[in-house]
């Protein structure tokens, strides 16, 4: 309620300024003589009157232009121009404080936001920070999302800014709903956002080594109540390749990318175009084998990639003492074994905030991980990123390649499990461009740490099954 009277008395200063201005003005120039002769000190009508003295007040005038001079008002001149300077100077305090729209009531706040400009600007800032108060009713939630949901004339849903204007503030709504049990879906709200189309990404470097396989990051941003399924699939237009279907787990609250590897492309490949539809399941069904997806959009994308055999020769090789020891540092802490098995029941952990310094910047880290018994291979992953201090992305990306699982099982510390690293310039130019790579090789005995429960399941996983379950 203070923020309407607020704004109330910002508008009742502004009308005040425009009839203050008015005001002054008439006091000062609207009582011109235009060819009248009048008294300059009673202002009576002297037209008729022969010679300078007024026959009203007896006052005579100096000439006879001194007949024609304006009337002017200075006192009420005066007080109009006091009033005018409060009343803007009260405005310029309160806008000149970089916060004039924390005086804007929250439903004007939501009604202007088309014309907000920048996410980062004051009116979604200021949005922003009133969201999860008491300041935002049920109602300012139904307009603010139907509001988010329908866009502007400039925005439409879907697109790249429509997303950087509103979908922080449908990502925040769902993670309040998610993470409170009391809060519940108002009318409305959960159709709504049913109805919104995901936003999808698609990117790769465009320069691969000769012979490898391209690899593929596909950024997928959907805005439904989270819990529920969303499966993607992406067609390759080349001849014969297969599709690639992957899902986003049911647990997982936020979002992340998923990547794969794209093989068998001719080598004189130039250009790759991929067909991605993005599915939800139905609402109110479950995981059941005849629940129903949705075809929420369809995508087109082309990228260029090509190959080029100097690529990898190109790269410094690395073997020095202290990037190896950061190199040993992010695998030493072993593997997690869930005694309640889950989607993994044996994860490694890899840490590669020890190589994230300076004298690393420009470097790439692409290694191939065995873990063994006595020399057999229980598991064998490739992982790769970007190392250095001045690298916002880190691109950090891996790969599974085949597990035994039966001498999986038998994992435990010590004894004859250990897990060697190996450098692979060709895995590393995955995490994007660089100077440089680290070429060593270690072995190391595994550390492993027993956890009870479940292992938790990944954000997304490659789905092979090509019904409709």
């Amino acid at each position: 309620m203070s923020q309407w009277l607020i704004l109330l008395a910002g508008l009742l200063a502004i009308v005040l300024i425009g009839v203050a201005t008015y005001v002054a003005w008439w006091a000062l120039f609207k009582d011109r003589g235009k060819g009248r002769r009048r008294c300059p000190r009673c202002w009576h009508d002297m037209s008729h009157t022969v010679g300078l003295t007024c026959s009203e007040c007896g006052r005579t005038a100096r000439s006879e232009r001194g007949l024609a001079r304006t009337r002017r008002r200075w006192g009420v001149a005066a007080l109009a121009i006091v009033v005018c300077v409060s009343c803007f100077g009260m405005l310029y305090w309160k806008i000149g404080d970089q916060r004039w729209s924390s005086y804007v009531p929250t439903r004007m706040l939501i009604l202007i936001m088309p014309v907000a400009g920048a996410p980062s600007g004051q009116i979604s800032r200021e949005l922003n920070s009133r969201l999860g108060t008491p300041d935002v009713t049920d109602d300012h939630w139904t307009s603010l999302v139907n509001r988010c949901a329908a866009g502007d004339p400039w925005t439409r849903p879907g697109t790249d800014d429509w997303r950087a204007k509103y979908g922080s503030f449908l990502r925040t709504r769902r993670a309040m709903i998610a993470n409170n049990a009391s809060l519940d879906w108002l009318p409305g709200e959960r159709e709504t956002l049913l109805d919104l189309p995901a936003y999808v990404d698609m990117t790769s470097r465009e320069a691969w080594p000769t012979g490898a396989a391209p690899r593929i990051r596909v950024r997928v941003e959907d805005w439904w109540p989270l819990g529920g399924g969303c499966r993607v699939t992406v067609q390759p237009r080349t001849p014969g390749a297969k599709a690639v279907r992957f899902r986003r787990s049911t647990r997982v609250a936020n979002w992340a990318s998923y990547s794969f590897s794209l093989h068998d492309l001719p080598a004189d490949v130039e250009r790759v175009g991929f067909d991605v539809t993005v599915e939800r399941r139905e609402e109110g069904r479950g995981a059941a084998d005849d629940a129903r997806w949705i075809v929420m959009s369809e995508h087109d994308f082309e990228l260029p990639i090509h190959f080029d055999a100097e690529l990898a020769a190109g790269l410094i090789a690395l073997d020095d003492e202290p990037l190896t020891q950061a190199v040993w540092d992010t695998f030493s802490q072993g593997a997690v074994q869930w005694v309640g098995g889950g989607f993994a029941p044996v994860r490694f952990n890899f840490t590669p905030q020890s190589t994230h310094q300076s004298p690393w910047d420009s470097t790439a880290i692409g290694v191939t991980v065995e873990v063994m018994k006595d020399e057999k291979v229980a598991r064998q992953l490739d992982i790769w990123w970007l190392a250095g201090a001045s690298t916002r992305e880190r691109n950090v990306g891996w790969e599974a390649h085949g597990e035994d699982l039966d001498l999986l099982a038998e994992i435990e510390e010590g004894g004859a499990w250990t897990m060697r690293v190996t450098g692979d310039p060709r895995l590393a130019l995955r995490a994007g461009d660089a100077d440089s790579y680290w070429k060593g090789r270690f072995t190391i005995p595994l550390k492993v740490h027993v956890r009870r429960g479940s292992s938790p399941d990944p954000i997304w996983w490659q789905d092979d099954d090509e019904g409709d379950g």
